[in-house]
């Protein structure tokens, strides 16, 4: 079976969200950041491409 080629990461989530742009969405990444780690009790997972966390990455669990 193929694997797919969007994997988790060890990207930093915090250093990701500090990067977004514009402000505002930057402030709701945050905010959601926090209400996903309360409700699921899970840390956040960068995904993204083997070779690269940076391109088209998103947050999520493994």
């Amino acid at each position: 079976m193929a694997e797919n080629k969007t994997q988790p990461t060890d990207a930093d989530v915090a250093a990701y969200l500090d990067s977004v742009t514009p402000e505002k969405r930057r402030e709701d990444g945050i905010a959601l950041d926090a209400i996903f780690r309360d409700v699921t009790g899970e840390e956040p997972v960068m995904w993204g491409p083997r070779s690269s966390a940076t391109a088209g990455t998103t947050i999520g669990r493994p």
